[in-house]
């Protein structure tokens, strides 16, 4: 399986058709990066869904999962896990079906 890192990100930037220093693609990068965090991490503290959406790549979402009654198999007990807001992602069509037009 391929991995792809900021430091790849930040090499493309540099290498191909951008001409960016590396200090310049490093900036931009964890501007990007830290923008998106920064909007999930808001949601997550809040109420509010929030639907982050990047055309050609998927999107992310908040929403609330609410408190479930869980059972552990050792002690043979139930325990009620708590409610809580979590982030997903859903891959968009082109990613899903490499073959479809953009």
């Amino acid at each position: 399986m391929k991995e792809l890192s900021k430091k790849d990100i930040i090499k493309y930037l540099r290498d191909e058709e951008f001409v960016l220093t590396k200090k310049d693609a490093t900036i931009i990068v964890d501007a990007i990066f830290d923008y998106v965090k920064g909007i999930l991490q808001n949601a997550l503290h809040s109420d509010e869904d929030v639907r982050l959406s990047i055309k050609g790549f998927g999107s992310f979402f908040t929403y609330s999962k609410p408190g479930q009654r869980k059972f552990n198999p050792h002690t043979h007990q139930y325990q009620d896990a708590p409610a809580r807001r979590i982030v997903k992602f859903k891959r968009s069509k082109f990613l899903s079906n490499p073959q479809s037009k953009y």
